[in-house]
C-alpha cells in the first residue's frame, strides 16, 4: 500500500506541474494572435 501512495503523489505532482505549463504558457494559437495583432498594429501606424 505503501507504494501506491508514493506512486498516486508522483502522480499529482506531475499532475500540478501539467496544470502549470498550461496555465501560464499561452496556447500557439493565442500567440498567433498576438503577432497577427501586432502585425495589425503596426501596419495600421504605417497607414495612418
Amino acid at each position: 500500500m505503501e507504494n501506491a501512495s508514493k506512486h498516486h503523489k508522483t502522480f499529482l505532482k506531475y499532475f500540478s506541474k501539467v496544470d502549470n505549463d498550461v496555465i501560464h504558457q499561452p496556447t500557439k494559437f493565442e500567440l498567433k494572435n498576438q503577432l497577427l495583432q501586432r502585425e495589425t498594429k503596426k501596419i495600421n501606424l504605417i497607414r495612418g
